[in-house]
């Protein structure tokens, strides 16, 4: 479009594409902004993303593909701020290697990571997008080897450390608190 003050924005059905002519981007906009659903290609053609924009914001779902195809990463926005689940996959697509959940830009809730054999490797408890609450690790076995209770984002007392071995208690006293 062009505007009465000779600028020049993009508006309505728009396609881009790499130099040897392999399609890179596809979507609309409205005024310059991006609207509505666009995806997005890697060179090799292999489908990169595919996202939701509304007034030039992120929103809805967006799933993000390897260049092999495999699913990458799920994410979720609401007016241009994450919001809701998220999840990275391992190189299978399938495995969950992180899951947390934002609530209007920040995370909320339990923060998991996993092992590739998908045993739980760490959980950290959010609020209002700060650590709040018991940290806990585990080994690739499943059998945990600390805990950490944070309180407003800062480390409230010293951390247990588990051996592994006897699952007995371990008091540190070289990881202090902050």
């Amino acid at each position: 479009a062009y505007l009465s003050n000779d600028q020049v924005v993009n508006h309505g059905k728009y396609v881009e594409f790499y130099r040897d002519g392999q399609k890179y981007s596809a979507g609309t906009f409205d005024m310059g902004l991006h609207v509505g659903q666009w995806q997005y290609w890697h060179p090799n053609g292999q489908i990169c993303k595919t996202v939701g924009f509304k007034v030039g914001k992120p929103d809805g779902k967006w799933d993000v593909f390897r260049v092999d195809g495999s699913l990458e990463s799920t994410k979720s926005y609401q007016n241009g701020l994450r919001h809701g689940a998220w999840y990275l996959f391992f190189e299978d697509g399938k495995q969950h290697k992180v899951e947390l959940t934002y609530n209007q830009g920040k995370i909320e809730g339990e923060r998991k990571i996993y092992y590739s054999n998908g045993q739980l490797r760490q959980k950290i408890p959010y609020e209002d997008g700060i650590m709040h609450g018991t940290a806990t690790n585990w080994n690739e076995e499943g059998k945990k080897v600390s805990e950490m209770q944070f309180e407003k984002g800062k480390l409230a007392g010293k951390p247990k450390l588990f051996n592994v071995a006897t699952r007995s208690e371990e008091h540190t006293s070289e990881l202090q608190s902050h």
